[in-house]
């Protein structure tokens, strides 16, 4: 969870503290002692890594929420472009705050140190605003978001203030100007920085139509169509009527650029109703399949594949509807999860126990 929420936080171009009190010094420190078997220093990891993770999680949500508060301009190109744009601040605090609610549960942390997590907000914020003091950042207010937002800060009986300085402790002590500007990262529509992945997407093990001969790519088209037809009549998409066969079949389709997704996802519509389309998710599904299926494909190391699955599990839960269920949330999630599952039980070459499950979410 803290490599997707990394992944978040880059992709935003948020800053990522690393100092001690910061969640890269814990993420690079875990990566680092992946192959630990010292219990002491596992546990000193895993716990630390999990407050300073909560501690930047709850003050994120409320960066995310006061960012959702204003309109979104950008909302017509997220709706319809075809390449990936990072999802919009409604979508995005309904995804950060799963990670809350799975870091609440029970059985990753039985009894919260609030203080803990005070300590670590109260450092970022330290850090925060010192960095943006720094900077001198003067926010282009041309959609009057900065004026907007700041009226709803400084109304400290209004719902908003009222809600987070209840759950951050410290909450008051940060400068409005200060929020204001970290909010105004989650109006970002393109990605400001991508991690490498493991796999250039030339060496991507994908089937091109042009690779097919005429009567192959004939029995293709008409195998397509019928699961299309098929789809329809079950009132279900076209990659739920695919999964209905072996997984095995469902890495080749979706070599072949071909939809296996969800009817939870927004591409599987216009999938289902053409089926010569490339599925825009194809890349996601084998680049997560070729990160757990060849661990050591290219030479990649740990820290490379594990930035690939993070980044593609993002991707998931970015794509899915506006209008799912969060149950749908959850379930993509933990589907993340299982792939971090798998790739930290290759590098430590242990089979998957339930405390590997267990910590493998945080």
């Amino acid at each position: 969870m803290a490599k997707l929420m990394q992944t978040i936080l880059l992709g935003y171009g948020v800053e990522v503290d690393d100092s001690p009190y910061g969640l890269m010094f814990w993420i690079i420190r875990s990566e680092e002692n992946m192959k630990c078997n010292d219990i002491a220093v596992l546990i000193d990891i895993v716990e630390s890594l999990y407050y300073v993770l909560y501690a930047r999680v709850v003050i994120e949500l409320a960066n995310i929420e006061l960012c959702s508060l204003a309109e979104d301009e950008n909302a017509q190109r997220r709706a319809h472009s075809l390449a990936f744009l990072l999802p919009s601040a409604e979508h995005l605090y309904r995804i950060v705050f799963a990670f809350k609610i799975v870091m609440d549960s029970r059985e990753i942390c039985a009894m919260l140190q609030k203080e803990i997590i005070e300590k670590y907000q109260r450092r970022y914020i330290k850090s925060a605003t010192e960095i943006v003091n720094k900077k001198g950042e003067a926010l282009f207010d041309r959609f009057g978001y900065r004026r907007y937002v700041l009226s709803i800060l400084l109304n400290k009986e209004g719902k908003y203030y009222q809600k987070w300085s209840s759950l951050i402790p410290c909450f008051d002590t940060i400068a409005p100007g200060v929020i204001v500007l970290l909010s105004d990262k989650y109006r970002t529509v393109d990605q400001v920085i991508v991690l490498p992945d493991d796999i250039p997407y030339d060496e991507l093990p994908f089937v091109e139509r042009n690779q097919l001969g005429p009567i192959s790519w004939t029995d293709e088209k008409l195998k397509d169509d019928r699961d299309a037809s098929l789809a329809k009549l079950n009132h279900i998409c076209i990659g739920e009527q695919r999964r209905r066969r072996s997984s095995f079949e469902s890495y080749w389709l979706t070599k072949e650029h071909k939809c296996i997704c969800l009817s939870t996802c927004r591409c599987c519509d216009e999938c289902t109703a053409n089926t010569a389309r490339h599925c825009p998710c194809a890349e996601r599904h084998v680049r997560l399949m070729t990160s757990t299926r060849l661990p050591n494909h290219n030479k990649a190391g740990f820290v490379a594949r594990v930035n690939t699955v993070a980044r593609m599990s993002f991707y998931g839960l970015s794509f899915l509807k506006r209008d799912v269920p969060d149950q749908a949330i959850m379930e993509q999630l933990e589907a993340g999860f299982d792939m971090f599952e798998v790739l930290i039980s290759k590098e430590r070459c242990e089979p998957v126990r339930p405390t590997l499950r267990t910590t493998s979410r945080v």
